[in-house]
C-alpha cells in the first residue's frame, strides 16, 4: 500500500510492502523452525526524489503469545490507521509554527541538538500519536516507519545515522580529506558481533552454517532448547571442525560463544548446564540469553529466588545472563534486573530507535550491560540495529547473513571483521545501505 501526502512545501510518499526472505539453512529456535520469513519494508520518499528515499524494515518472526505479536496483516492494519491519521495532521498541524512534539521525541537529546525539518517533525508526531498505538502489534510497525524517517533525515543531512545518535564530539579529529576532497571518516565504531546457528539435529546442516558464519566472525551465538545433550553435541561438532582446520597456532579461532535458550530453561536446567561445563568451555561462553520464562509477572516468588541463585552461580563462573523476550521497553527493564546481568534490546520490541535508546539508558542506569539484537532480516534490518550498536557491548546484527543474497533488496552497510569478530559501521549516510533497485 502507498499514499501521497501534501505538506506546505513538500510532498511525502509512504509505501508499505511485504517481501519474502529465504534463509540459507533451516533456522530453529526453542519455539519455531523456519526456512522463510515474510518481513515488511517501509519507504518514505521526499518530493518524488529518486535519491531522497528513507527505508525501514520490520522483522516478523513467527507469532508467539506475549512475545512476537505482529504479522504482515497486522502491520497493514496499523498503516491503514496511520495513513488516515497523518492525512489529518497534514491538514491541521501543517500551518502551525509550533506544536507539541510528544514525550518520546522530547526525551531524545540526540535529536534535540539538530535543526529538524518540519516534514520530519510532523511524521514523528504522527507516529507517536497514531490511534493504533494501543494495539499489541503496534511496536513493530512504529519501528518500520520511524526507521525510514530517520534514514531519510540522516541522508538529507549527509551523515551516518549512528554518528548522529552517538553525537561524536571528536568529529574534526576523526575526519580526513580523500583524493576527491570529500570528507571521509577515519575512525568508525567497531563492535563485537556474533553469527547465529539455529537448533538443528543434522550435523551437516550445523557444519554448513558454521563454515559460512566463520567467514565473517569468530563469535558464535547458538540457539538452545531443553535438550542439553543436543547443545553439547553442537559444541563437539564446532570444536572438532576448528581442530581439524587449525594447521598452526595462527589458524586458531579465538572467538567467544553466547547461548540463546529462548525462555525454554528452568532453574534446574540452567544449573545442570553450568555443571556440565568444564573450565575451557566456561572461558569460551560469554553469556546465556533468556533462560527464564518470558512473562516475569507470572513466575512464582519461590522460582524467582531460584533464578537469583542461578544468576549468582553464573557470575561466579564468569558467564553473564541476559534478558531478551522479557524486555521490550523502558517499563520492563526493572522486572528482569534481579536475575539478569544484561538486556538484549531489539528495535521491533521497543517500538523503534528512539524508544530503544531510552531502554538502553534505563538498563545502564540499573547497572545492566547492553546487547543489541535483531529479528531475522535483510542487510537493511542489520544496519538499523547497527545504528545503535555503539551504545552496546555486543551485537548479533547478523540477519543479513542468515538470508540468501538473492532475496535481499539491499546491499552495503557495515563491514564484518572475521579475525577479531567485530563489525565496523559504514561511513555512508543513513543506515549505510543501498537499494538494489536504484
Amino acid at each position: 500500500m502507498s499514499q501521497l501526502f501534501n505538506l506546505e512545501n513538500h510532498t511525502i510518499e509512504i509505501k508499505q510492502t511485504k517481501y519474502p526472505l529465504t534463509l540459507r539453512t533451516l533456522f530453529g529456535t526453542s519455539h519455531s523452525k523456519t526456512n522463510t520469513r515474510t518481513n515488511c519494508l517501509i519507504s518514505v520518499c521526499l518530493d518524488s526524489s529518486q535519491t531522497e528515499i528513507g527505508y525501514g524494515e520490520i522483522g516478523l518472526p513467527p507469532k508467539k503469545p506475549n512475545c512476537y505479536l505482529a504479522d504482515p496483516q497486522d502491520i497493514s492494519l496499523w498503516f491503514d490507521a496511520f495513513f488516515e491519521h497523518f492525512a489529518k495532521i497534514c491538514k491541521t498541524k501543517n500551518k502551525e509554527k509550533s506544536f507539541d512534539l510528544g514525550l518520546p521525541l522530547k526525551k531524545n537529546e540526540w535529536l534535540s541538538t539538530l535543526e529538524l525539518p518540519k516534514w520530519f517533525l510532523l511524521l514523528l508526531y504522527a507516529i507517536d500519536t497514531c490511534p493504533a498505538n494501543n494495539e499489541k502489534y503496534s511496536k513493530a510497525a512504529q519501528n518500520g516507519i520511524e526507521g525510514a524517517c530517520l534514514d531519510l533525515l540522516s541522508k538529507c543531512l549527509n551523515q551516518p545515522l549512528w554518528k548522529i545518535i552517538t553525537n561524536n564530539q571528536n568529529e574534526n579529529k576523526n575526519k580526513n580529506k580523500n583524493k576527491n576532497n570529500k570528507t571521509q571518516l577515519v575512525e568508525r565504531p567497531t563492535i563485537p558481533a556474533f553469527y547465529t546457528i539455529g537448533i538443528n539435529t543434522n550435523p551437516e546442516s550445523i557444519l554448513t552454517s558454521l563454515k559460512f558464519g566463520l567467514k565473517f566472525t569468530c563469535n558464535l551465538k547458538l540457539k538452545a532448547s531443553k535438550d542439553l545433550d543436543l547443545l553439547f553435541k553442537t559444541f563437539e561438532i564446532i570444536e572438532n571442525y576448528q581442530k581439524e582446520n587449525q594447521k598452526n597456532e595462527s589458524d586458531k579461532i579465538n572467538g567467544i560463544w553466547s547461548i540463546d535458550a529462548n525462555a525454554d530453561w528452568t532453574p534446574e536446567i540452567s544449573l545442570q548446564f553450568l555443571d556440565r561445563l568444564d573450565e575451557r568451555l566456561k572461558k569460551k561462553i560469554y553469556m546465556v540469553e533468556q533462560p527464564f520464562p518470558l512473562q516475569i509477572d507470572t513466575i512464582e516468588k519461590s522460582e524467582i529466588e531460584e533464578w537469583k541463585v542461578v544468576k549468582g552461580k553464573y557470575l561466579e563462573a564468569g558467564i553473564r545472563i541476559y534478558a531478551d523476550e522479557s524486555v521490550s521497553t523502558v517499563d520492563s527493564v526493572m522486572k528482569v534486573a534481579p536475575f539478569s546481568h544484561g538486556v538484549n534490546v531489539k528495535l521491533e520490541k521497543a517500538g523503534g530507535i528512539r524508544q530503544a535508546i531510552q531502554t538502553v539508558k534505563e538498563a545502564q542506569n540499573s547497572g545492566l550491560t547492553i546487547w543489541i539484537g535483531m529479528m531475522v532480516g535483510s542487510v537493511l534490518a542489520s544496519n538499523m540495529a547497527g545504528s545503535i550498536a555503539p551504545l552496546a557491548g555486543h551485537t548479533d546484527a547478523d540477519g543479513g547473513l542468515l538470508v540468501t543474497d538473492e532475496c535481499q533488496p539491499f546491499e552495503g552497510g557495515f563491514n564484518w571483521n572475521k579475525t577479531n569478530g567485530t563489525i565496523t559501521l559504514s561511513k555512508e549516510s543513513g543506515f549505510g545501505t543501498i537499494s538494489k533497485e536504484n
